[in-house]
């Protein structure tokens, strides 16, 4: 055996039994299906399998949004940037500079009356080498009460600097009165906290989601029953602004090319300096000014969805700049997720539960999926919700492929293919019926439509198969047979009776929809269709002389109809041939449908 038929012998192995039980279920399968993917999307909906998918799709419309927020023109960058520590290091020597120099620096920003001085430098240890220049720092920053400083939490007391009693920390409330005050947290804090009285720190701890990418800034921290402020927070509450009672906000990021005013450390310092100052001397008056480097050398980035190196210090002032302006985004509940995708299964259900025609069903699966994509990404550009909805989009797309593929493998089974079905395998007799239908209305519109009717009602049957355009891709033959489809039923002698009566029911349909067409959109017309009827018996012979007789019978579609009996409507004439009259005689007490016998083919066949 070649390795190619061991293949092959393999996946019959596999999928004939497959196919078999495929054909059982018939129809019942898309509402089965339909079912389980809306079992299947719940699960995930509530499960955090479905964060993934949810996280792509804001990552993709925050990068490539048309219309993001414009940055607040009130809140001002200080940069400790490349610039500033290369013009500094010359004087002040490498980072970190003398504590004087920050003190000095908030004095100067303090004369201007900014709202706020946010800084993104911890001071987490004291110069004790300089010791004066600490004293500088702590008096300043003890003194004002607009100027904020992080402290973090490290989660480890090894890697901590202080166990930091709650009831010690500035701003944090107790959420039960019961809470325990002395209980502590390992955090880093600034060697001057012991001097801040007002709640003028926060949490700046940055958490990114599994996938490394930082998409949601904290609100506040719940710790044994006390509620800590983040650092943005801290400085929006000092604002007398109102914060979001959830505990975690998704950011709304800034576009990096319209971003926040940035003013290089040292160009502002070097001119505090000079007897004749050339900045304005209001420059930061009623501005957040949050202080920071961007520098590389300070290991101070984050990846987001809008970059992969985002700075902590653009980090908290795009943080700052959501709660103070309310526009941090929100989600719509997991419910409106589930409907859609529940009413998105079930009207595909339906489509393929009802037949409904291919291309119909095809355009609005395509413009459903992709108004799913533009609606999540149009809400987000005009507003602050992200309509999520990924999960309609994939469950759909996933109904939709299996469908697809269930049919096409149900299609492969009639059709006798040989990975799906033994039918035509030596030694099998089979009875094949044809129906070929031409449709001859003169209206464009109206051929495709009625040729889509036809295709519905034939493609009512479990047993029939509708092939595709004939010579498609051939454009004299295509020209030929474009109005042209041949349905065909292929089953052994022994279904030959349940096989016919299909044949009939699937004609009396048909005549329906061409009644249908002649009463309504085609009224005008005389001559609209007509179907030419055959029959054969396929003996299968190893010496392959049973695709000769088929072939022979396709042949006698055409040869043989001149001359067979006819049965007549206004809008459809009814060729039979003599091999579809005898078998119709194989079973007298098959009853001829009523509407097939008005069309006269139940005459014909008896008066043959």
């Amino acid at each position: 055996m070649s390795p190619t038929d061991a293949i092959q012998q393999t996946l019959r192995f596999f999928l004939v039994p497959l196919s078999s039980a495929a054909s059982r279920l018939g129809r019942h399968f898309y509402l089965a299906l339909a079912v389980l993917l809306a079992a299947a999307a719940a699960f995930v909906l509530q499960s955090t399998l479905g964060h993934g998918m949810q996280n792509k799709a804001y990552d993709l419309i925050m990068k490539y949004r048309l219309r993001a927020p414009p940055a607040d023109p009130h809140i001002v960058i200080l940069d400790i940037d490349e610039p500033a520590l290369a013009a500094m290091a010359g004087k002040y020597g490498r980072w970190p500079w003398p504590r004087q120099i920050i003190g000095e620096t908030i004095e100067a920003l303090e004369a201007q009356k900014p709202r706020a001085i946010v800084f993104n430098i911890t001071f987490a240890y004291a110069d004790v080498f300089n010791a004066a220049s600490d004293l500088a720092l702590r008096e300043v920053a003890a003194r004002h009460s607009n100027v904020y400083f992080p402290i973090f939490y490290t989660g480890d007391a090894a890697e901590s600097q202080k166990e930091l009693q709650l009831d010690e920390i500035p701003g944090a409330t107790r959420l039960d009165p019961d809470a325990p005050g002395e209980a502590t947290l390992p955090a880093v804090v600034p060697y001057f906290f012991d001097a801040i009285r007002e709640p003028r720190v926060g949490s700046n701890n940055l958490v990114t989601d599994d996938d490394g990418i930082l998409r949601r800034y904290a609100v506040y921290g719940v710790e044994y029953s006390w509620r800590i402020n983040s650092l943005s927070a801290a400085v929006v509450a000092g604002l007398g602004i109102a914060l979001p009672e959830r505990e975690d906000v998704l950011i709304n990021w800034r576009s990096l090319k319209h971003s926040y005013r940035r003013v290089s450390f040292h160009d502002l310092y070097f001119d505090l300096k000079q007897s004749a100052r050339k900045r304005p001397t209001d420059e930061f008056a009623g501005k957040i000014v949050v202080v920071g480097s961007s520098a590389p050398a300070m290991f101070d980035f984050k990846a987001t969805p809008v970059s992969r190196n985002h700075s902590g210090l653009d980090i908290l002032a795009v943080a700052i700049d959501n709660l103070k302006n309310g526009d941090s985004l929100t989600t719509l509940p997991p419910l409106v997720s589930i409907l859609v995708t529940m009413l998105s299964l079930a009207l595909l259900a339906v489509a393929f539960v009802y037949n409904v025609d291919t291309r119909l069903v095809n355009l609005l699966f395509t413009v459903v999926q992709a108004s799913f994509l533009a609606v999540s990404y149009l809400v987000l550009n005009f507003s602050t919700v992200f309509v999520d909805l990924t999960l309609p989009f994939a469950f759909s797309l996933a109904y939709f492929t299996v469908a697809k593929a269930y049919g096409t493998m149900l299609n492969f089974r009639r059709s006798g293919h040989p990975l799906f079905s033994t039918m035509l395998e030596p030694g099998n007799a089979c009875r094949v019926f044809l129906v070929q239908a031409d449709v001859c209305a003169r209206s464009p519109n109206g051929r495709l439509r009625l040729i889509g009717d036809l295709k519905k009602q034939f493609g009512e049957s479990h047993l029939c198969v509708s092939t595709p355009l004939l010579h498609r891709g051939i454009p004299l033959l295509q020209a030929f047979f474009r109005d042209t489809r041949l349905f065909y039923w292929l089953v052994p002698e022994s279904q030959t009776r349940e096989a016919l009566a299909d044949v009939l029911a699937c004609l009396e349909r048909g005549l329906r929809s061409v009644d249908k067409a002649g009463r309504g959109y085609l009224r005008r017309e005389s001559r609209l269709a007509s179907f030419r009827l055959h029959s054969a018996t396929v003996s299968v012979d190893e010496q392959g002389g049973w695709r000769e007789h088929g072939a022979a019978a396709l042949a006698g579609l055409y040869a043989a109809m001149p001359t067979a009996a006819t049965g007549e409507t206004r809008a459809l004439a009814i060729l039979v041939s003599d091999e579809f009259m005898r078998s119709c005689r194989e079973w007298p007490e098959l009853a001829m449908p009523p509407r097939l016998v008005e069309a006269g083919l139940g005459h014909a066949v008896a008066g043959n």
